[in-house]
This record gives C-alpha cells, structure tokens and sequence, in this order.
C-alpha cells in the first residue's frame, strides 16, 4: 500500500473528493489507467523510480508531458473516460478539475445512485 491510511486522513491538509462510480464506469477508468502506462515489449509497465509516500512508485506514461498535456488534463481525461460529463480541453490546473467535481451534478447522481 503507497499509503499508510484512508486517503482522506493521509491528505487531510488538502482537497479529497469522493467518487462513487458503477462497476462499468469503474472498468472504464481503470482501462484508461492501464492504457497510460508506457509498456516494454513484454507488455510491463516501465518502473522510472521511487514516489512520494511510502512503497509508492512512478511509472513512465505514454505521451509526452507539456504545458497543454499536464497530470491535471490526464485527470480529466480518465474522470471522462468513466462517463462524466467533463470536458479535458481546458483542465490544466488541479483546480480546475476539482471545480468540475464539486459543481457536477453527474457527481452528485453518482453518489446518491450508489448510496445504500
């Protein structure tokens, strides 16, 4: 585990959203994860080196990182991928992306519908 805790108690100084998310969404975004993933001929993913917390690790994507194609535009992205209503052109900031979160009422149907 790259995390020792809940993620909302590990990153309690910073904004954590919940998603709730079906089954098919779910594989939806999990293949678009999977699909990021720079391969070697063998078909494993490329280790690059040591991440940020605990047994964490980065790994090299496909493409190419720039001002217009950032870890943020990637975000939303993977959240489209899932079948939200998010728009990846102009995502560049973290902000941004968490904006659309907030406000998505396809967030707020995604909870309530997965709500026991």
């Amino acid at each position: 585990m790259a995390i020792p805790t809940d993620p909302e108690d590990f990153f309690s100084t910073s904004d954590v959203e919940r998603l709730c998310l079906s089954d098919g969404e779910l594989s939806s975004l999990i293949r678009f994860i999977s699909e990021s993933f720079s391969r070697d001929h063998h078909g494993n993913v490329k280790p690059s080196k040591n991440g940020l917390y605990g047994d964490s690790q980065f790994y090299k994507g496909v493409g190419d990182y720039h001002l217009m194609n950032t870890c943020n535009k990637w975000t939303a992205k993977g959240l489209e991928s899932a079948g939200m209503d998010i728009s990846p052109t102009f995502k560049l900031s973290a902000g941004s992306v968490m904006d659309y979160i907030r406000g998505s009422q396809a967030v707020r149907d995604a909870v309530g519908r997965n709500r026991p």
